[in-house]
């Protein structure tokens, strides 16, 4: 690109530079995409006449986002290539390690694959797609569901591109029914965090606890929403997530009571 030398073709207002300055400060070292934000950061900036491109360094921001990984793990060149060649247009195959799996042989998955998100909560990054069918030791199984994966435990190796195109459209989403109480001191004043979609609030009960009804088309995440509250919050149905907590927290009892009793 050829130089301008003194001559200057960008002009943000104070609004404009405070945008570039949180665009920064939130696309720091670790975060997803932090190369490409930088390198348009520099591209822009080196537009900018001398002052306003000297305060951008100084622009501290009232609201910051943490794009942070909670992790180390590192996402094969090869997954992020092949997905970009089939994002939403082509079916793909792909070895998968879960983290539930205990004798560590990864799984054959194929899926429409429709979106990478990277889950703010969590801190990792997943491929949202539609999971036709998993081969493993076992046999091959038909699941024709929605599933998200973890970008670091996809194998490089082995990953397919296929020639199936995906629909027109997205399959639906199942969407289950949340309904659950906060205690008191985490929901005062009927103020609740809108985790999921349809947060209905409803009146508070004789020992001021809010029962909140919801829905979600991940159990696994309000799953772990629903835990982080503790003992304050206590889930009453729908009988799906209701079963989902109740299994948890009895694994949990009998871990402290094994712990306990080896003491």
């Amino acid at each position: 690109m050829l130089g301008y030398g003194d001559f200057s073709p960008v002009d943000l207002n104070p609004v404009e530079l405070h945008t570039l300055a949180f665009l920064l400060e939130t696309f720091e070292p670790g975060t997803p995409n932090h190369g490409a934000v930088q390198r348009l950061f520099q591209k822009i900036s080196s537009w900018l006449p001398p002052d306003p491109r000297a305060s951008l360094a100084s622009r501290r921001q009232l609201v910051r986002i943490d794009l942070q990984r909670r992790d180390n793990e590192l996402i094969d060149p090869n997954v992020y290539r092949k997905l970009e060649e089939a994002l939403g247009k082509h079916v793909v195959q792909f070895q998968y390690l879960a983290p539930g799996q205990e004798d560590g042989i990864p799984r054959t998955h194929t899926i429409q694959p429709w979106r990478i998100t990277f889950d703010t909560w969590r801190g990792h990054y997943y491929l949202d797609g539609y999971w036709l069918e998993v081969s493993g030791p076992y046999g091959r199984f038909t699941q024709n569901r929605w599933q998200q994966y973890r970008l670091g435990r996809i194998l490089g190796d082995g990953f397919e591109v296929l020639p199936m195109r995906l629909p027109p459209e997205e399959p639906r989403r199942k969407r289950w029914p949340l309904a659950y109480k906060l205690a008191p001191h985490i929901a005062r004043g009927g103020r609740v965090t809108a985790h999921f979609e349809n947060v209905e609030i409803h009146a508070a009960d004789t020992d001021g606890w809010i029962p909140v009804t919801a829905t979600t088309t991940n159990l696994f995440r309000a799953r772990q929403i629903l835990l982080s509250y503790g003992a304050g919050c206590v889930v009453i149905g729908g009988p799906e997530i209701r079963a989902e907590v109740a299994n948890e927290v009895a694994k949990m009892q009998e871990m402290y009571a094994k712990f306990d009793e080896s003491k």
